[in-house]
């Protein structure tokens, strides 16, 4: 199955998105400033591709397909992963806008 190794290829990928802060401000353009980057509310930095990972792991185990380590390792440690994002998720939403 060509789809599923073109798959496993993009795992390695997937998982260095994790190497990014889970937690970050969301910078956004300012016309009227001299700096381009304004600072913005925290948010949760989770990158899209995390879950759909996951959830096609998932799915091609249940097809009884294997996959690559990087991905098994990944779903072994997503019950962590959206508990830590989901916890980040619900501070910020209680918390409010940090000022900038």
């Amino acid at each position: 199955m060509v789809w599923v190794e073109a798959w496993a290829k993009s795992v390695p990928t997937t998982r260095a998105a994790l190497s990014a802060p889970l937690l970050a401000r969301d910078l956004k353009t300012d016309a009227d400033s001299k700096s381009s980057l304004k600072s913005g509310a925290l948010c949760v930095n989770l990158d899209d591709a995390v879950p759909q990972l996951l959830a096609e792991a998932r799915h091609l185990l249940q097809l009884g397909v294997p996959v690559p380590d990087g991905a098994a390792a990944l779903l072994h440690a997503a019950p962590r992963l959206r508990a830590h994002a989901n916890a980040l998720t619900a501070a910020l939403a209680t918390r409010g806008a940090p000022p900038p």
